[in-house]
Parts: structure tokens; C-alpha cells; sequence
């Protein structure tokens, strides 16, 4: 089979400008040109599947969220009561886990332990933050998933042999573009990433602060303890006056001293 390079076609309006790029592939006929990227969607059985299959992996993700067990993970979870606007209402979409969504602020909350309204508000916007990171990251994927739908069929009609990372850079090449979908996506994402390390320096500066006044607090003296000075143990000295007595006390006498003083007894 003689391999012929693909005709690049008349230049027009509804045509993708032609692009060269490597790759390795043995031609059954000519390719025409690729359709334009569009923003219509793929086939509903496509769709179905890769609905079915994200729901799949949703809930076997949920059922790996057991919630804290540890103390330290109960008592932040205590805090769940303090009224906010970031709960699993207003961050969570209603085809999201919003048991998930929980676990992972809960999470957030027994790591960091924050004290007060202003430490758990920021806790709990690093955790929304993270939480739309992921969401992003997901949806990066499906629409590489859905591009690579769509080019399969032109793909398989004028490729016979294409391995999977040329699909994927098929697919990337499609969605390519200023004012594309993933390139709106990537700055959301960049964005975000931002606002995420902002809210972590600030609770990071926060609990800092509070752990040094903590500290001074614990240093600083206390006047209302009153230090008082010691009292010495003052020991007077012996008195050199008194003869020292060779007996000692309820000691009884021997013979020859009883003997010695009768005898001085009698001379008197």
C-alpha cells in the first residue's frame, strides 16, 4: 500500500487553518479535513456512558468518607454548628456529594483547629476553595473525554492504526484556542489556585499571632503573687561556759564511781 500525504484543503471560514504534526499513523485513504471544533454535544448513548461511569466512581468515593474518629477530629466537627455561608448548600452542585463535600471540610477543621469565627471562616473557605479545584480538574478531563468522543469516528475512517496519546493530542489540538473552553477553564483554575494559597497565608499569619500572644501571656508575671524573701535558720553557738560532762544522761554509774563517792562523802 503506497502512503500518500493527506491534501490540504482550500483554505475557508469553516475550516480550521491546516496544522502539521507527527504522527506515526498508516493512511487508508486520504483524510479530508477535520471537521471544526463545535460546541454541540456528543451522542446521548456517549453521554449516558460517561454519566454512568462518573457516577459509578462518585459513589465509591462517598463510601470512603467515614467522617473523624480521632477527638481531636469530633471537637472540630462541634464547630459545624456556627452559622457561615460556605456549607454543602452553596458550595456543593446537586449533582455533587454533598456527604463528601462534608468530610473533607471536616477534615480541614481538624487540621488546622481554629479558634474563633475569623480562623473558622477561613478554614472553611480553604476547604471551598479546594473543593472547586477538584471540580475544575474533573471537568479539564471530561472535556478531553468528550473531544476524543467526537474525533473517534473520524478518527477510526482515515487512520488504521492510532495509539491513545495521539487520541488525546487530537483531542487537545481541537480544544485549543484563546478563546476556547479549556483555555477559559485553565485561567479559572489559576485564579483559584491563588485565592487558595491567599486564604492559607492569612489563616497561617492568623494562628501564628494568636500562638505568640499565647505564649507571652503565659511568660508575663503575675503581680498579684507576692514573692516573699525567705527566712533564715539562725543556730546560736554553743555556750563555752558550761563544763562539759563526761557522763551522759540516764546513763548508770559504774562500781569505782560509786565507790569514789562515798568515799568523798565519808571525808566531809
Amino acid at each position: 500500500m503506497n502512503r500518500r500525504s493527506p491534501a490540504i484543503p482550500a483554505a475557508d471560514h469553516n475550516s480550521p487553518p491546516p496544522q502539521s504534526r507527527p504522527v506515526p499513523t498508516i493512511y487508508k485513504n486520504p483524510p479530508p479535513p477535520r471537521p471544526p471544533p463545535s460546541a454541540t454535544l456528543v451522542s446521548k448513548e456517549i453521554r449516558m456512558a460517561l454519566s454512568q461511569r462518573k457516577l459509578n466512581s462518585v459513589r465509591a468515593n462517598a463510601q470512603k468518607s467515614t467522617g473523624p474518629k480521632t477527638p481531636a477530629g469530633k471537637a472540630a466537627v462541634s464547630l459545624n454548628a456556627v452559622t457561615h455561608g460556605l456549607s454543602a448548600q452553596t458550595v456543593v452542585l446537586h449533582n455533587e456529594p454533598a456527604a463528601e463535600y462534608e468530610a473533607e471540610l471536616n477534615h480541614y477543621l481538624a487540621h488546622f483547629q481554629p479558634l474563633g469565627k475569623p480562623e473558622c471562616d477561613l478554614v472553611r473557605q480553604l476547604a471551598a476553595a479546594h473543593w472547586r479545584l477538584a471540580r475544575y480538574a474533573a471537568v479539564e478531563s471530561a472535556l478531553l473525554e468528550n473531544q476524543m468522543a467526537k474525533d473517534e469516528q473520524w478518527i477510526d475512517e482515515h487512520f488504521t492504526e492510532v495509539d491513545e496519546i495521539h487520541r488525546l493530542a487530537f483531542a487537545f489540538d481541537s480544544l485549543a484556542g484563546a478563546n476556547s473552553a479549556l483555555a477559559l477553564l485553565n485561567r479559572y483554575q489559576a485564579r483559584l489556585h491563588r485565592e487558595y494559597q491567599k486564604i492559607l497565608n492569612a489563616l497561617t499569619e492568623m494562628q501564628t499571632a494568636r500562638s505568640s500572644k499565647e505564649v507571652k501571656l503565659q511568660n508575663k508575671p503575675n503581680p498579684r503573687i507576692e514573692h516573699s524573701a525567705p527566712k533564715l535558720l539562725t543556730i546560736s553557738p554553743p555556750d563555752e561556759s558550761a563544763a562539759p560532762s563526761n557522763q551522759q544522761p540516764n546513763q548508770p554509774e559504774t562500781r569505782p564511781e560509786r565507790e569514789t563517792r562515798n568515799q568523798q562523802r565519808e571525808t566531809s
